[in-house]
């Protein structure tokens, strides 16, 4: 049996453990997250891992008490909001990156509500799922060439919100 089998199948017997003596949405979560950590050991895309990221959040939302964003909705407006900020550090104006953010989204967001989140994610209001999500866009797109960083984010943002609802 391989490493990597051999570790799916320890981690799912801990979310089985933890399913049946403490917490049953945390062993779901647990058994989520295990083959999700299999998936990408044994390389897979990650868009194929979101079905399972987003029933991981309806689990975590359906069994938290927040006035927050669902997790799901909150780490596609936290990408949104890095896009912003990588559109910014290439010369734009706020509310022209906002501006551009929001049509990439296929007006999902609009401009002033990306510029609130992100406010809200300076001001620690955000889930920390969408700050997370917000550094790491911003981290990937830095790591470009200056030149394309820009237009980067706006594609990324577009596949996030646009092309990510036809499939």
């Amino acid at each position: 049996m391989s490493p990597s089998l051999e570790q799916v199948i320890a981690d799912l017997q801990n979310a089985d453990h933890a399913f049946r003596t403490e917490y049953a949405p945390h062993g779901s979560a647990l058994a989520i997250q295990a083959a999700m950590d299999f998936m990408v050991r044994e390389g897979v895309a990650p868009t194929l891992m979101f079905p399972l990221l987003a029933v991981m959040g309806d689990l975590a939302d359906s069994h938290g008490e927040s006035n927050l964003k669902p997790i799901m909705e909150a780490m596609m407006w936290g990408r949104a909001a890095g896009a912003v900020h990588v559109l910014k550090g290439s010369g734009m104006s706020l509310s022209e990156a906002a501006t551009k953010v929001s049509k990439a989204t296929g007006r999902a967001i609009s401009a002033n509500q990306i510029i609130e989140f992100r406010k809200n994610i300076g001001k620690r209001k955000a889930r920390q799922e969408a700050v997370e999500e917000y550094w790491d866009m911003v981290s990937r797109l830095n790591k470009q060439p200056a030149e394309h960083r820009a237009n980067l984010a706006l594609q990324m943002t577009s596949k996030i919100f646009v092309e990510g609802k036809k499939g």
